[in-house]
């Protein structure tokens, strides 16, 4: 699929752009790292500051794009991690309370799993619970930059307001 965008973003280590859902509350976004910066090292140095900084520091500039249909999906059973973080109680039957929840039976939790897909095609993004969300009209200018996703990526769909991702996520092989 190609389009040309109007939000361009760039740091020492990668390049990308923004792209607007039509309700204007969310937008897609796709970062290419450098040819010698590998997708991971990318991903450990994408702070939080950093990450908002990018979406400050976006410019309107017309950028070419080539981005590949493509889904994903993830799942991970949650329970050994957010143990690690030190939610433990609610998992332990003798110490978990949720008395304001029921007074009939004691509850604890046994398990806490966490799924998330996203697909992107001609037709628009489909994300978790988030709606099927058409793509904008662009008008055909000359670009000012060109982006090709055509090796690893990370993509992302963020909140307008706070310019923080809903979703994020890495493309290993656009081709296939």
């Amino acid at each position: 699929m190609t389009s040309t965008e109007s939000y361009y973003i760039k740091d020492d280590k990668a390049e990308g752009f923004i792209k607007p859902y039509k309700n204007g509350k969310y937008s897609f976004l796709a970062l290419l790292p450098n040819e010698e910066v590998s997708v991971d090292s990318y991903i450990d140095s994408l702070s939080g500051e950093r990450f908002i900084k990018l979406m400050e520091n976006k410019s309107s500039e017309d950028v070419r794009v080539s981005l590949p249909k493509f889904k994903a999906s993830y799942s991970k059973q949650l329970k050994d991690s957010l143990m690690q973080m030190g939610l433990v109680e609610c998992f332990d039957s003798n110490k978990a309370d949720f008395s304001e929840m029921t007074r009939d039976t004691k509850l604890y939790v046994d398990y806490v799993f966490h799924k998330t897909f996203i697909r992107v095609d001609d037709l628009g993004t489909k994300a978790g619970a988030v709606s099927d969300v058409g793509f904008l009209d662009c008008a055909v200018e000359f670009p000012e930059h060109e982006i090709f996703l055509d090796r690893p990526f990370i993509y992302a769909i963020i909140d307008n307001e706070t310019n923080l991702p809903l979703f994020i996520g890495t493309m290993m092989n656009p081709e296939n």
